[in-house]
Formats: C-alpha cells, sequence, structure tokens
C-alpha cells in the first residue's frame, strides 16, 4: 500500500538505472512513492515506469490515480530524461526566442491556426474568460498536421537563430513524448482499464503542442483586472506545465464546491501533470478535468507547456467500463477534431470557456447534438 510523506523544497534527484532504483526502494521503504509537496501538491516519484519489471511500479500507479482523482493533478519526480539542468537550457532558449525583434515575431504569427504554431505575438492569445484579456507571448511548435489553419507551420530557421527553433524544440517534444506515453500507461492501470486503451488512441508521435510562453512583468498589480491567463481547463486530454517562477494557480477538484484558488509551487526539476477535458469525457466524470490560471505578476516569468492530444478523428465518449445504469453517460460523443474547433470557434464568438458564476469550465461539459454544441445547434 502506497503512503503518503511531507516534503521541504529540494533539488530533484535524478535516477541512472534499474538497479539504482531498487536500491532507493529498499532504503525508503513505503514511503517513496507518493507524497505531499509542503503538505498540499501530489508529488509522485514516476522512475518506476521506466523500469520494466519494477516492483515499485504499482504503488507509483496507485499513487497517480489518488492524485489524479482527488486533486486532479500532480508534480512528476525523478524524470531522467527532463533532468532540472535541461529544462533550464529549454528556458535559456526560450528567452533568445522572445528577444528576437518584433518584425520577426509578426513574420511567423499565424492567426488561422488559433495560436498553436508560429509566434504568438500577444496580440490574439486566448481570452478564456469573457472580458478579461491575457498578458502573454509564446512561440508555439506542433510537427503534426492537428492544428485550427490550413497553412502549414513556419519556423525560424538558421538565418535567424541558431540552433534553430525546430531542432530545439523536436528534441523537447521527443523527451517529453517518452514521459507521456509512460503516463498513459500509468493512466491504463489507474482506472483498470485494458492495455493500451489510451496508448492506441496516440496512433502517432505528433498529436502534440508545445508552447514557450513569457509572461511580461507589470509595475502594479493593485486593482488589476487582466490576468497572465484566464481561468479555464485544458481542452486536450493531459498537459504537462513547468513554471520557473510564481504565477500558476489550481484549484483542486477534490470537494465539491470548494472553490479556493492554490499557488503551485515552482519546483525546476518536475514538471506537473493536469486533465484535461477529453480525459475528464472518457472517464465519464471520475477525473475532473482540472481548473488552472495565470496570475499577473510584478515579475516576468516564463513557461513550458505540452498538450497532449489524441488522434483527430478519435470518438471522444464516456468509455464502457465508466457507464452503469447507476452512472449513466454525462457527456455526448465527439471527435477529438471537433471538440478543438467547436472550442476556439466558441471563444472566437465572445463564450468563453469560464462561467464566473459557477467557478467552472464550460469546456469539459459541453453538449454536442450531432456533433454541434447545442448553444450553436440553432
Amino acid at each position: 500500500m502506497w503512503t503518503m510523506r511531507t516534503l521541504m523544497p529540494r533539488s530533484t534527484a535524478i535516477l541512472h538505472s534499474c538497479s539504482e532504483l531498487r536500491r532507493r526502494t529498499r532504503a525508503l521503504s513505503n514511503n517513496t512513492f507518493s507524497t505531499t509537496l509542503c503538505g498540499l501538491h501530489p508529488l509522485v516519484d514516476v522512475a518506476p515506469l521506466f523500469c520494466v519489471g519494477s516492483p515499485s511500479r504499482r504503488e507509483t500507479v496507485q499513487a497517480i490515480g489518488a492524485a489524479m482523482g482527488e486533486r486532479g493533478y500532480f508534480y512528476c519526480e525523478n524524470v531522467d530524461i527532463l533532468p532540472a539542468e535541461y529544462i533550464r537550457s529549454v528556458y535559456q532558449f526560450s528567452q533568445r526566442m522572445h528577444a528576437l525583434p518584433i518584425e520577426v515575431k509578426k513574420a511567423f504569427s499565424q492567426r488561422g491556426s488559433g495560436s498553436y504554431t508560429g509566434a504568438d505575438i500577444g496580440e490574439h492569445e486566448i481570452e478564456y474568460e469573457v472580458g478579461v484579456k491575457a498578458s502573454a507571448c509564446s512561440w508555439d511548435y506542433s510537427p503534426g498536421k492537428f492544428t485550427l489553419g490550413t497553412e502549414s507551420p513556419r519556423y525560424p530557421g538558421e538565418d535567424i537563430i541558431q540552433p534553430t527553433f525546430e531542432s530545439v524544440l523536436t528534441e523537447l517534444y521527443a523527451r517529453q513524448n517518452t514521459l507521456a506515453k509512460a503516463l498513459l500507461g500509468a493512466f491504463e492501470e489507474a482506472l483498470g482499464l485494458p492495455r493500451s486503451t489510451f496508448v492506441d488512441m496516440f496512433q502517432h508521435d505528433n498529436l502534440g503542442t508545445v508552447r514557450l510562453i513569457r509572461y511580461p512583468g507589470v509595475e502594479s498589480t493593485a486593482g488589476a483586472t487582466d490576468k497572465g491567463i484566464g481561468a479555464h481547463t485544458d481542452f486536450e486530454v493531459f498537459t504537462l506545465m513547468h513554471q520557473d517562477a510564481p504565477g500558476l494557480q489550481f484549484m483542486p477538484r477534490h470537494t465539491e464546491g470548494d472553490f479556493q484558488w492554490v499557488d503551485a509551487p515552482v519546483r525546476p526539476g518536475e514538471f506537473v501533470v493536469i486533465v484535461g477535458d477529453v480525459l475528464e469525457r472518457f472517464t465519464n466524470g471520475t477525473w475532473l478535468a482540472t481548473p488552472h490560471r495565470v496570475l499577473q505578476t510584478t515579475h516576468a516569468r516564463s513557461s513550458i507547456i505540452r498538450f497532449n492530444a489524441v488522434a483527430p478523428d478519435v470518438l471522444v465518449e464516456p468509455l464502457p467500463q465508466f457507464i452503469s445504469d447507476e452512472n449513466p453517460p454525462k457527456y455526448t460523443p465527439v471527435t477529438m477534431a471537433t471538440h478543438m474547433e467547436t472550442t476556439m470557434r466558441n471563444i472566437d464568438k465572445g463564450l468563453g470557456a469560464w462561467d464566473e458564476k459557477t467557478n467552472r469550465s464550460t469546456t469539459a461539459t459541453y453538449r454536442y447534438i450531432n456533433g454541434v454544441d447545442h448553444r450553436l445547434a440553432n
């Protein structure tokens, strides 16, 4: 049985082999697998997911299931392929990209793609909360065709920056893929699903999007109505998140009616995993999409975000394992592509993605009629 322990912030330890994992397991006994970070935020040592035959895998999977079900997120500890020093190098590259002249950024800005490819120069960042403008700029990378526009992505070449944007982001994407696939397998086990239930929906390695986001600091936040990014849930299956300075907040979903925002700690070597809309729909609400937002701050900050979607033609609906006479389907069927397109279209129409009256996201629970959001069906 996995147990909980409380950690104070510290540097992330990197495990380099299965033998080291077994040694550490013996040394720490039952206190290794799932923890709370400063008594509040779940922290899970995911190293056993990368070690075939690890005796600790079951406890790790249980810890992930508890964190996702009770809080909606957890910090990933001990991911060899994404160590703190590598993440730091990505932030350094991100700073160089955001320091490029505005003329260069405009040349790669692709409005028709919904800010998912090229450079978002801050003039069309998504307005999740109606009337609340975002204060953020991003460089986005998506190797596949799952974008909302018709243009193919264009990225700065070696004539603009070296190493090139595509080479740096391709490596980051590949490293994150390794973690993402391991997590998908853990999700299947934690939810009692057959092996490859989720993995098979990720038919290729190009179904995600990486965002290198920059939030400029402001002189004062007193009386500010704008945010770094407004409250919302992510539209895909799950998201990997990292920040280099405070500002990110979560609304844990463990208690119905508890709408308290909590500050997310900064952990140099650990990505946060959060539940997205599609995972909520697949599980019929067993795991709820995680509300989050970014506050405006007087300090500048950056983040690395990786969205993970299923193939565009995958039908997203409650899986049979989560349906019964006592628990009928709460969500209507829709393809991944249609859900993304509907969400972006609703935001463009000024409908937003957050209901401030109920403190709930609106995107996870869209009711589709023949594949169309019921609000637009007429």
